[in-house]
C-alpha cells in the first residue's frame, strides 16, 4: 500500500498540474498508504478538486483530511477541513448527524490534550456561523420590548437632533459609555447551516471587567462586577436567527466584551470573538455616524461607520476596539410616545400621551420638555381639561 503511494507522488513534480487519472489513483492510494503518506496524496489531489463545485468529491476529500490530519496530530488542520465541511456540506441529513457526531467525538479528545488546544478548539467550532457583520451594540436608548411607536419616536428624536447639534465632524469621537446598572444589548444574527438541529446550550455574552482602582478592586474580589444570564437555544436546521443578548455592569471600570461563548450540543465550549464593537454602535447618543448598510447576510440595518472617527484615533487591539467605559450613576429617563397617529386630518385635534420613566437609579426633578414645533402641540395633563383647553384655542 505504501509504495504505489509514493511512486504517483514521485511520478509529479510539485509544479506540475496532476490529471484527474492521477488524482484519482492518489485517492484510491490514500486508503492502503500510512497515515502520513495518505495525507500527502489527499493533498496533493485536494489541490484538483478545490473550489470546483463537486460537492461529492469535495466532502469525500474533506472528511478524509480531517480523519488523517488527526491520526498524525495536526489538529490545527483537522479542525480546519471539519470547517470546510460544514460550511457546504451535500451530504444528507442521517449522515450529516454522523458526522456531527464524528466531529463532537474527536474536538473533545483534542480540547483534553492542553488547554492551548482547548482554547483552539473552542475558537474553530464549524457550527453555528456568527455572522460578523450582524453585529449591533445599543445602550440605554435601545428597548427590545418596543412596538411601532419606538421607530416613529426614534425618526422625531434623530430629526431634532440634526438641527440643535454641531455637525459631526467637529465633535470629539469618543468610545461607547455606560453607566452602572444600565443594561447593554448585542444584537447578532447567528446561522446553522446544517440540514439537521443544533442545540446551544449556556449561550452567553464573554466579558472581562478591569476595574478603575486596584486596591478596591481586592475588595471587591467576592462580588460580581457584572451580570449576564446564560440561556439555551435550538437552531433549526438550515436556520438562521437573530439572537440578544444582554449585560450589565455593576462597577465602574472597563468592561470588555470579548464574544459570545456557548456549549455545542452540551459537550465542547465554543467562543466567536467581536472584531471591533466600536463599529457596531448604533444609538445612545454616541458611536459613528449612522447609515444604512448591505452588507452582511443580505438584509438592511443600522450600523456605525468607519469614517465617524479618524484613523488616528482608533484603538489598535483587541480589547480596546470591544471595550465600554462604565461611569458612575447618573439621571436616567426613558421617553416614549403612546398611540401615536400616523395619519391626521386638517384642523383635527388628536391627544398624545408622552410617558418619562425613570430608569436610573436616582430621583429627577426639574425636568422640562423642549419642542421644535411648540404651535403644533399643547402640553397638559391625561384629564379632559386638556381636551377642553384645546378646544378652546382653535
Amino acid at each position: 500500500g505504501r509504495l504505489p503511494a509514493r511512486r504517483e507522488l514521485d511520478a509529479r513534480r510539485p509544479s506540475e498540474r496532476v490529471p484527474g487519472r492521477a488524482a484519482l489513483h492518489l485517492l484510491s492510494s490514500s486508503g492502503c498508504a500510512h497515515s502520513a503518506d495518505g495525507l500527502r496524496c489527499l493533498l496533493t489531489a485536494y489541490s484538483l478538486y478545490e473550489n470546483r463545485g463537486w460537492g461529492g468529491i469535495g466532502d469525500s476529500l474533506h472528511i478524509k483530511l480531517a480523519r488523517y490530519s488527526f491520526l498524525v496530530g495536526n489538529h490545527e488542520r483537522c479542525l480546519a477541513f471539519f470547517q470546510k465541511l460544514f460550511s457546504d456540506c451535500h451530504q444528507p441529513p442521517p449522515a450529516q448527524n454522523s458526522l456531527l457526531r464524528e466531529f463532537l467525538h474527536l474536538a473533545a479528545q483534542i480540547a483534553q490534550t492542553s488547554a492551548a488546544s482547548s482554547e483552539l478548539v473552542a475558537s474553530c467550532l464549524p457550527v453555528p456561523v456568527i455572522d460578523q457583520q450582524s453585529v449591533r451594540l445599543f445602550l440605554a436608548s435601545y428597548d427590545p420590548s418596543s412596538g411601532g411607536e419606538q421607530k416613529l419616536w426614534d425618526s422625531l428624536q434623530s430629526r431634532v437632533l440634526r438641527q440643535v447639534s454641531a455637525p459631526r465632524s467637529s465633535l470629539p469621537s469618543s468610545r461607547p459609555v455606560s453607566v452602572i446598572q444600565e443594561y447593554i444589548y448585542i444584537e447578532v444574527e447567528v446561522r446553522n447551516p446544517l440540514q439537521v438541529p443544533i442545540q446551544l446550550t449556556d449561550v452567553q455574552l464573554v466579558c472581562t471587567h478591569v476595574p478603575v482602582d486596584a486596591d478596591a478592586a481586592h475588595e471587591r474580589e467576592d462580588s460580581p462586577r457584572f451580570l449576564v444570564e446564560p440561556f439555551n437555544h435550538v437552531l433549526r436546521a438550515q436556520e438562521k436567527q437573530k439572537l440578544l443578548f444582554w449585560v450589565v455592569p455593576l462597577v465602574e471600570g472597563q468592561l470588555v466584551i470579548e464574544g459570545i461563548g456557548f456549549k455545542l450540543c452540551g459537550m465542547l465550549w465554543g467562543q466567536s470573538n467581536f472584531i471591533n464593537l466600536h463599529k457596531c454602535f448604533v444609538g445612545g447618543g454616541g458611536g459613528g455616524q449612522l447609515h444604512s448598510s448591505t452588507a452582511g447576510a443580505g438584509y438592511s440595518s443600522l450600523s456605525a461607520s468607519s469614517s465617524a472617527s479618524p484613523p488616528a484615533s482608533e484603538p489598535s487591539s483587541p480589547a480596546d476596539n470591544n471595550a465600554i467605559h462604565v461611569v458612575g450613576a447618573m439621571p436616567l429617563i426613558e421617553a416614549s410616545f403612546e398611540h401615536f397617529p400616523e395619519q391626521m386630518l386638517q384642523g383635527e385635534v388628536a391627544l398624545l400621551t408622552l410617558r418619562l420613566k425613570n430608569i436610573g437609579h436616582m430621583g429627577l426633578e426639574g425636568i422640562s420638555v423642549g419642542i421644535s414645533h411648540p404651535h403644533f402641540f399643547l402640553i397638559g395633563g391625561d384629564d379632559s381639561s386638556a381636551a377642553a383647553e384645546v378646544d378652546d384655542s382653535m
